[in-house]
């Protein structure tokens, strides 16, 4: 992601993993809500596993329910303006083997001057149980996660003694 952002070119961001999809045309209605020039556009993003399929999205042959949506807290379902996230120097912490995202979304959204929230799904979040997220190959990651989450806290506790964190915004 890092390398992503620095040869980025366009005036927004949106982190999209290669094992996800988005919805059907929501970049031209992203792009007419972008116009607004909020700092951060963030929507719906919905959670499914290997059985749901695109095919089967496209056929609206699935339930949208309610328990299987989570907000704007997480990067895939969020659109940050390009120059927020450059001019401030901001970047996924290497040192974090998990939950860097977590602490790229404090930091942006704590500087962020104007946030417009969506009430739609516009994001696809597939819960591999294969990912390396979730294999039982990495019989470790539990002591990783949790060290992780120590420095999360860390860089979040730094984060708002230097004052980094403490900028007000609205909507």
């Amino acid at each position: 992601r890092n390398i992503g952002v620095s040869v980025a070119k366009g005036d927004y961001m949106w982190f999209v993993d290669s094992d996800d999809f988005i919805k059907s045309n929501c970049l031209n209605y992203l792009k007419n809500v972008a116009a607004s020039k909020y700092d951060i556009i963030s929507f719906y993003a919905f959670l499914f596993g290997e059985t749901f399929s695109l095919e089967e999205y496209a056929l609206t042959k699935y339930d949208l329910k309610n328990d299987k949506r989570f907000y704007h807290a997480a990067n895939v379902s969020s659109l940050y303006k390009s120059d927020l996230i450059i001019n401030n120097d901001i970047r996924y912490k290497s040192e974090i083997a998990y939950g860097e995202d977590t602490f790229f979304s404090h930091e942006i959204y704590s500087i962020a001057e104007s946030k417009k929230s969506i009430d739609d799904i516009l994001y696809f979040y597939r819960k591999n149980p294969e990912s390396v997220m979730n294999s039982l190959q990495y019989l470790n990651r539990r002591v990783r996660y949790a060290n992780s989450t120590i420095k999360v806290i860390e860089l979040l506790n730094n984060g708002l003694k230097s004052g980094r964190f403490n900028k007000q915004s609205s909507e």
